[in-house]
């Protein structure tokens, strides 16, 4: 009984001294809409994640919104309650700020502990590889920087009453990756984005790869035998069809010419929206999925 006494005393010693040499730390990124939020113990950084400003839509609103990403602890200090302490910090700097709600894409059975809850299922198109060719007139190629504008204007369109896209501005990291795409158009292997042109030779859509996004690298452990689309939106139904034959295209392309059994191309689409209606006029999965705990999650801050 005294040596476990004397242990339990020894190991709550151990935690006294590790909060007497921790700091918690929050600092804001240079880009204006970040704040890290990291734990320092002994002069290094041991644990942190970000705090990601931003506007989303839902329906006719654009609601503030406070996304958690980057959550991550050192190896050799996990199992410490660190990460709880630095969500903790976050959720306070967020409470005391003038978000609307917090989302974030989490692990299971973690971080309903700070509130958080499945923000609904996940909707995803499935294509076979098959059946690839494009409509009659229309033509596909990478992404240019002139096109950028009409890309944007399309997202703009597509997502204007849809729930949960962000606003985005010209500093946000989605079009940074989707100019870096745009100059770097032969990356094989990069962040690729494709864009249909009409018979006039006019853009109507564009599929995005999106590598880089939290959810599409989950997705890709997921699915190895798919191709995963993070965005794909047409202004048309007949851009809409066009849209889809390049997403097969593009997973028979991957599957020739890496070797593995790419068979779909997984795209994240609500089943509401064009591509989906797009997709039942043809062989395709439309895939609902839920978590119990997990996913998409979000809490709300201030009503």
């Amino acid at each position: 009984m005294d040596r476990d006494t004397n242990s339990e005393s020894l190991r709550a010693r151990q935690r006294e001294i590790r909060d007497e040499e921790a700091n918690l730390l929050l600092t804001p990124e240079p880009d204006g809409r970040s704040t890290r939020v990291e734990l320092v113990v002994c002069a290094r950084s041991v644990s942190r994640c970000w705090i990601v400003s931003q506007r989303i839509r839902i329906g006719a609103a654009v609601v503030r919104m406070d996304g958690i990403g980057g959550v991550g602890t050192d190896e050799s200090e996990r199992h410490k309650g660190y990460a709880s302490r630095v969500l903790d910090a976050a959720m306070r700097r967020m409470l005391a700020g003038d978000a609307a709600l917090t989302m974030l894409y989490g692990i299971p059975d973690f971080y309903r502990r700070f509130g958080y809850v499945p923000a609904g299922p996940e909707h995803f198109v499935r294509l076979s590889s098959a059946d690839c060719a494009l409509p009659s007139g229309w033509t596909s190629r990478p992404l240019r920087t002139a096109d950028l504008p009409t890309v944007h204007s399309i997202y703009e369109a597509e997502t204007s009453r849809a729930v949960g896209p962000a606003v985005r501005t010209a500093a946000c990291y989605a079009l940074r990756q989707l100019r870096a795409a745009a100059e770097s158009p032969s990356a094989s292997d990069g962040d690729v984005c494709r864009v249909v042109l009409d018979p006039d030779g006019d853009l109507g859509g564009y599929v995005w790869r999106g590598n880089g996004f939290w959810a599409t690298e989950i997705l890709e452990r997921e699915t190895p035998d798919s191709l995963i689309i993070s965005e794909a939106l047409a202004i048309s139904a007949p851009a809409a069809d066009a849209v889809l034959a390049v997403c097969r295209q593009w997973a028979h392309e991957v599957a020739a010419r890496t070797g593995r059994p790419v068979t779909s191309a997984l795209i994240s689409a609500p089943h509401d929206g064009r591509m989906a209606a797009a997709a039942r006029r043809t062989d395709a999965e439309l895939v609902r999925r839920y978590v119990r705990c997990g996913g998409s999650m979000a809490r709300i801050l201030d009503l």
